[in-house]
């Protein structure tokens, strides 16, 4: 049935008739620079996440140069009759496009709009996170991503091996599916409701979400469901605005896996932004497939976090103008590993 519905609804969306009035192609890129304490290149926490077979130094407590520099396409369409498409690809990417690359590594996206909706193929949210949100990013390079919100369904699905002990699992034991997510989006009225499968299409989300104003402020409540054949797990997220202020509360939980909540917070005076995330694990009981539950760990290593664990982090940018920002920030791994970055973020 899952099947069905998601095929009949690709072969409608795309039936986009006539020839294209309009497109245009635009490259687009960023780069960064500066030092960074427990960090490596990729911007991940070393003691959590020692990458294999990369090439990456990963000795604690050390102070290093970190750079990057990346570029990408993004393109799009019209047809005559009103309906828009495209599609955004980076560079360092470009082997994913095809929807495959490494282990099926999904990368970059492409999507057809319309009154009917929108429908996006690849690298983009599942249903439920599209609606519930993730907490503020820190630093110049995310600091471990800690702040993502635990969600299925992401891109990055690790499946551990249960034969293998948890401090005995790596790349090599465990086995890793990347899910391109197929997501239909429609928007009436101030309500937003998603719908997303998996390349296999065997998975299923729903979100929806409500967005208003008031006082001079904005409210958002939003949330989903998602079902990966492996766990279920509901979702609910509010974001507010006021006044220069942010904030959100996110709260996720895996049957009979974790139960997290995070809470972000942020603002903006004269040229200085300042965001913060904390994250908690309510509960914890893993079932032995848990890895792929932290988007900043993705895995390596099998690492378990308990009952109360926690990670947290703050950062500031400071707008230099033409597109460079001095960026800095502080996170906590799940783990207890303190990180710190500062120097210039570059977009083009």
């Amino acid at each position: 049935m899952k099947k069905t519905l998601f095929a009949s609804t690709a072969a409608a969306a795309m039936v986009v008739g006539g020839m294209a009035a309009a497109q245009d192609i635009t490259l687009f890129g960023d780069a960064r620079l500066g030092l960074g304490y427990n960090v490596n290149r990729g911007g991940d926490i070393i003691p959590d996440q020692s990458r294999i077979g990369q090439g990456d130094d990963v000795r604690e407590d050390e102070i290093r140069a970190i750079s990057r520099v990346r570029f990408g396409v993004r393109m799009t369409g019209e047809t005559p009759t009103g309906i828009t498409f495209g599609a955004t690809i980076r560079a360092d990417n470009a082997i994913g496009g095809a929807g495959g690359g490494l282990a099926g590594n999904p990368a970059g996206n492409a999507f057809v709009s319309g009154t009917f909706g929108t429908l996006t193929y690849g690298d983009t949210n599942s249903a439920h996170q599209q609606h519930a949100g993730d907490l503020p990013e820190v630093g110049l390079t995310g600091l471990g991503f800690f702040n993502e919100i635990p969600y299925r369904g992401n891109r990055f699905h690790a499946r551990f091996d249960p034969t293998v002990a948890p401090e005995d699992r790596n790349l090599l034991t465990d086995q890793y599916t990347f899910r391109p997510i197929v997501r239909y989006d429609f928007d009436v009225a101030g309500f937003g409701i998603s719908v997303s499968t998996d390349s296999e299409l065997n998975d299923i989300g729903v979100g929806a979400s409500f967005a208003t104003d008031f006082a001079g402020g904005s409210f958002t409540i939003g949330g989903g469901y998602y079902d990966d054949t492996i766990d279920e797990q509901w979702a609910l997220g509010v974001t507010g605005a006021f006044q220069g202020f942010s904030g959100n509360v996110i709260y996720t939980n895996v049957d009979g896996g974790l139960e997290t909540i995070g809470v972000g917070l942020g603002t903006t005076f004269a040229d200085i932004g300042i965001n913060a995330f904390y994250n908690r694990a309510l509960s914890a009981g893993f079932a032995g497939n848990a890895g792929d539950l932290f988007p900043g760990i993705l895995g390596v290593q099998g690492i378990d976090v308990d009952e109360d664990d926690d990670s947290y982090g703050i950062g500031m940018n400071f707008d230099l103008g033409g597109g460079a920002s001095l960026r800095g920030g502080y996170a906590r791994s799940w783990r207890g590993t303190d990180a710190a970055d500062l120097g210039i973020q570059m977009a083009f």
